[in-house]
């Protein structure tokens, strides 16, 4: 299991988020997070199950319907900085390969 969070903001529009495996798009994984105005952040949690074998490569994917809208780091002075995307993969404990 792949489970994505990804901090959104920079501009109004709608963000799709999907994943790649082995430069094909994966079905049914584009998750679509919709920023109402510029001075908004906003996240996007998605979660994929797939079979990745030795050599295979997943790639995270993104597109915006507002060219200033992307991935966004959020600073708060006295805290710690958050990343703009984390990704956290499960093995799932009965697979040998």
């Amino acid at each position: 299991m792949i489970i994505t969070n990804a901090i959104i903001g920079g501009g109004a529009g709608d963000l799709h988020l999907w994943y790649q495996l082995n430069g094909q798009q994966v079905e049914n994984s584009n998750a679509i997070q919709t920023v109402s105005s510029e001075n908004e952040v906003s996240t996007t949690f998605t979660q994929l199950i797939v079979e990745i074998k030795q050599g295979d490569y997943l790639e995270i994917v993104y597109s915006s319907t507002n060219s200033q809208l992307g991935l966004q780091t959020v600073v708060v002075d006295g805290q710690p900085t958050g990343a703009a995307l984390t990704v956290t993969i499960f093995r799932e404990p009965n697979c040998h390969n």
